[in-house]
């Protein structure tokens, strides 16, 4: 879009040359507020810390998803939450915290690769909006999340108990489910694990 906007100024001038009206001005304004109008939509989307999206960002994307139904198809929605986060600022530091989000983010870009929709929810809280629907490959995928936070928390020293926790559900095109409640189900799903993940600490820490 950038590279069009100097066209703006070549059609001012080509018809200012032509009709003597002063219209390369107007043009070139004109330009420049389309290129205002641009940054500020795509930074009132974009997550300041992780460079993904962010909650309004997600909810619009996810929305306009569930919208195309002339596509068909089915997609996953993946939500997941670091496990004892607080745990990083409370013994490393909130620099430490904001990198185990920065990371987060890094990896679950890495993971699900391109075309794939990641956000921040908030907080240590992030979701997926992927293509793939089979289950197994997407439980490869989380496995591998898992893989490599796990490899960076023995390296950094965090806690022994950071984890993530996930919540995966396919949305049917079909099942006319709005999205508040599509994503209710997978918040949900995501809690219970976390809750067995703590489960699993305690008896493990008695």
């Amino acid at each position: 879009m950038i590279l069009v906007l100097p066209l703006f100024s070549i059609v001012g001038a080509l018809f200012q040359a032509l009709t003597s009206v002063k219209t390369t001005y107007a043009a070139l304004s004109m330009a420049c507020m389309i290129l205002y109008f641009i940054y500020q939509t795509t930074d009132v989307n974009v997550d300041y810390l992780t460079g993904i999206l962010n909650r309004r960002g997600l909810d619009w994307k996810l929305q306009e998803k569930m919208n195309s139904t002339s596509s068909g198809k089915n997609f996953s929605v993946i939500m997941f939450d670091i496990d004892h986060f607080k745990e990083i600022n409370d013994t490393l530091g909130h620099s430490e915290g904001d990198y185990a989000i920065q990371l987060t983010a890094e990896i679950l870009v890495d993971t699900f690769g391109e075309g794939t929709i990641v956000g921040r929810l908030g907080g240590d809280e992030f979701c997926v909006v992927s293509d793939i629907v089979d289950r197994k490959i997407l439980d490869e995928r989380i496995s591998d999340v898992r893989k490599r936070l796990g490899r960076t928390k023995r390296r950094r020293g965090w806690n022994d108990a950071v984890d993530i926790s996930s919540g995966i559900e396919i949305y049917d095109f079909n099942s006319g489910m709005s999205k508040e409640q599509f994503m209710s189900l997978i918040d949900e799903k995501m809690y219970k694990e976390k809750e067995s993940h703590h489960e699993a600490t305690k008896i493990a820490d008695n």
